[in-house]
């Protein structure tokens, strides 16, 4: 069975691919090293039933799912000794308008979220606050929400 889960998270995956000025992508991993930056991880996140359908005495009814994805930016590194200009706020802010539009903007995406799913932006974390680690990292929390049917033959896409 496709599991449409699987296949919004690899879509975005690749869309976060495409983000110019990304050196490299992963999904559900920890830190890279420096060389590595800058990069986007994706981790898988949580899902919960955002809106439930019919009741079903003989199985799972389909209900829409809302994803939970986090999508992290990480820069290089530009604390001290490494000069620090102030420039990290304004890179993260402008990676995160890049995978924002990506992910809005997507047609495929937006294809296997369906009819009845929908896209939503929830915030954003950075480290350039007190007490944060000021070395260029945000969080993008966005949801996804797309028709789960666990009925659905393989092949099939409600």
């Amino acid at each position: 069975m496709i599991d449409r889960r699987e296949l919004i998270l690899k879509r975005v995956v690749t869309l976060l691919e495409d983000t110019e000025g990304v050196e490299t992508v992963a999904r559900n991993r920890g830190l890279l090293d420096n060389d590595k930056l800058p990069a986007v991880i994706l981790l898988d996140g949580d899902e919960s039933a955002d809106k439930i359908g019919r009741v079903s005495r003989g199985g799972m009814a389909p209900t829409i799912n809302r994803m939970r994805p986090e999508i992290y930016i990480l820069l290089k590194d530009a604390r001290p000794p490494v000069k620090n200009d102030g420039a990290q706020g304004t890179a993260l802010n402008n990676f995160r308008m890049l995978v924002c539009e990506a992910i809005a903007n997507d047609a495929e995406l937006n294809t296997l979220l369906g009819s009845n799913g929908s896209q939503q932006y929830l915030g954003c974390t950075t480290d350039l606050k007190s007490g944060g680690s000021l070395s260029g990292q945000m969080r993008i929390d966005i949801a996804l929400s797309y028709a789960f049917d666990p009925t659905l033959s393989p092949g099939q896409v409600s």
